[in-house]
């Protein structure tokens, strides 16, 4: 990827394995890494700014050292028979689990959480230019680490190069419509290609977080947990790394959901989607793969017209400071429903509508 530095040279790349692995191990005791949680090597070396090798060796030794599982078909997983309250001897987990910057804290990592905050944000408002000379002079980076952003943040489906310029495109309508549509071809298949092959203890894993979700009061993070337990963590078990990539994309939406659920979380009493995750996982614990699969399509394609009723609910742009480097390219009409879908219904799987307005989901969003 242009402008990306790597960590990982000749002369640092013993060192850097080892403190990978210190700090995964870390996070394994400190149950950041749930048990049978797929390590997939890409997604960290994403995260660490280094190449697969070091993960690699890194992933090798946490085996070695009892942390994981390895299977040659389906690579790394969090064992499920790790005592739960283990940690070091030495206290020093907590340490090891902060310096995520192996060495010197990568200057991307500094600011990415901050800036992809600050798009996700504003992407029901409106579509946005990221100039890379005012986000590097915001925060006293170089062009280089600016860029280095925004090719992740590209990498995730919220920034595109359109023009030779970096853009944030707007979460129109239309564009929801068309995210969820496609994401509801791309998961069910593969789902299906995962099909029964996943490691001990990891649906039983989710289905217990959803339980406990469903039964008490879940905040943002945990709901951005639980949809990252069955959209990225239990998919990535798919052996069809192209499939993977595609899907990536139009994931975009899990990010922008991180807003959403903050700035709208009145207008559920509880979010539907728990129930419906619960419904896809128990299907897989009984080993009903297609019903599991089917049910899955269905929660998407309800979940994208939940996406518009939470756009309708977030009001005016007013609230949202200003931000020297998200420039307006265009700004959105108040969210209306979709051509098409106006006699359309939502099947839910529990009977709880949205408080706002006395008005079912189950109703037309006309």
């Amino acid at each position: 990827m242009d402008g990306m530095q790597r960590n990982d040279s000749e002369t640092t790349g013993g060192r850097l394995h080892a403190r990978i692995a210190d700090i995964l191990a870390a996070e394994i005791a400190g149950g950041v890494h749930p048990p049978g949680r797929h390590m997939v090597e890409t997604q960290l070396a994403e995260r660490f700014g280094v190449s697969r090798a070091p993960v690699r060796l890194a992933l090798a030794r946490l085996s070695q050292d009892g942390w994981l599982d390895y299977a040659p078909a389906r690579g790394h997983s969090v064992r499920s028979d790790l005592p739960a309250a283990e940690t070091h001897d030495d206290g020093e987990a907590d340490a090891r689990r902060g310096d995520r910057d192996i060495g010197a804290r990568h200057a991307w990592e500094a600011i990415h959480a901050e800036v992809e905050d600050a798009i996700t944000a504003r992407m029901a408002f409106g579509s946005w230019q990221v100039p890379e000379t005012a986000l590097a002079r915001t925060f006293g980076v170089s062009r280089t680490v600016a860029r280095d952003v925004l090719a992740r943040l590209q990498g995730r489906g919220l920034v595109r190069m359109d023009g030779g310029r970096w853009v944030a495109p707007g979460l129109s309508p239309q564009r929801v419509d068309e995210l969820y549509r496609l994401r509801a071809l791309l998961e069910p298949a593969a789902l299906r290609e995962i099909g029964s092959s996943l490691p001990p203890g990891l649906v039983e894993t989710s289905i217990r977080r959803l339980e406990e979700a469903a039964a008490g009061c879940a905040d943002g993070a945990a709901l951005d947990g639980l949809e990252q337990d069955l959209h990225v963590d239990l998919l990535s078990f798919c052996a069809n790394n192209t499939l993977l990539e595609a899907i990536r994309q139009p994931q975009s939406l899990l990010i922008a959901h991180r807003f959403l659920y903050r700035a709208t979380a009145e207008l559920f009493e509880t979010e539907p989607f728990i129930e419906e995750h619960l419904g896809i996982v128990q299907a897989l614990a009984r080993g009903e793969v297609d019903v599991a699969t089917a049910r899955l399509h269905d929660h998407l394609m309800d979940s994208r017209l939940r996406a518009v009723l939470r756009l309708r609910a977030l009001g005016s742009f007013d609230g949202l400071e200003d931000v020297p480097y998200l420039k307006p390219s265009s700004r959105l009409p108040a969210a209306r429903p979709f051509d098409g879908l106006a006699d359309k219904k939502v099947r839910l799987a529990g009977d709880q509508g949205p408080k706002r307005g006395g008005r079912s989901l189950r109703q037309p969003l006309g």
